[in-house]
């Protein structure tokens, strides 16, 4: 087994995050509508926004 089988690649952990952002934003769904699922969904959409960013600096060539 070599190194790169044990050690997720910064792709394969953002797409676990991101699988685990999906999971939460449909169990907010789930919540009755009021100021606690807003907040929940606000919350879940600012991680969103962020993750989006780290990866599409992740997918950049790197400058040199």
């Amino acid at each position: 087994m070599n190194e790169r089988s044990v050690i997720p690649s910064k792709t394969e952990e953002f797409r676990e995050v991101m699988e685990l952002l999906t999971t939460l934003l449909e169990t907010a769904n789930r919540l009755p509508i009021g100021s606690e699922r807003d907040a929940a969904l606000s919350q879940i959409d600012s991680f969103r926004r962020r993750l989006a960013g780290l990866i599409a600096r992740n997918e950049k060539p790197p400058r040199g």
